[in-house]
């Protein structure tokens, strides 16, 4: 898998060397749901909000520098077979080879590195061995490597896009998200 994202990302670079360079750059900013399937969270959806920069090199490829987080309470979570409520945080920063088709409707495939942040702050009180306890603490988790991402979207103009994704951020974690981006 790892190849095929490099391979992909290789080749879109190397079409935008040889197309007709448009040189703008554009914002955007999206929501949408991401999905958290880890064997200690019970967590099924966490709204996500994005921050996107990208750089159009062509009509079709465009280099993308997004930002994501998500924020979740009353998370049911299990550390060391202990049972916890909390609240759980992630936060993702990609760089992103993003390739557009032509068109006022188009598709895009998009694949890069992204380093993702998992925080999980947790607190329990309640009896262990025979007393009245309380605990709290955060574990956290740092995760770097390939994402890749499928979508659609429509083109309001020369300025203004909306879009439909479908990213893998990480063997358990997804995101759909639906977007706007504005062309300068």
């Amino acid at each position: 898998m790892k190849n095929l994202v490099l391979l992909t990302f290789a080749l879109l670079l190397s079409v935008s060397a040889h197309a007709n360079i448009d040189n703008a750059s554009y914002l955007g900013i999206g929501a949408g749901n991401l999905l958290v399937n880890r064997g200690d969270i019970d967590s099924d959806v966490i709204l996500g909000k994005d921050f996107i920069l990208g750089y159009i090199f062509s009509n079709t490829v465009s280099l993308e520098l997004a930002h994501t987080t998500g924020k979740k309470s009353d998370v049911k979570a299990s550390i060391n077979d202990f049972p916890f409520e909390g609240d759980l945080r992630l936060k993702t920063t990609a760089l992103y080879a993003v390739y557009r088709t032509t068109g006022p409707l188009f598709y895009l495939l998009k694949a890069g590195i992204l380093q993702e942040t998992v925080d999980l702050y947790v607190q329990y009180c309640g009896m262990i061995g025979g007393s009245n306890t309380c605990i709290s603490g955060t574990e956290s988790s740092r995760d770097t490597g390939l994402s890749i991402g499928v979508g659609a979207g429509w083109r309001l103009g020369d300025s203004i896009a909306i879009e439909s994704e479908f990213s893998i951020i990480e063997q358990d974690v997804n995101y759909l998200s639906f977007g706007l981006n504005y062309r300068f």
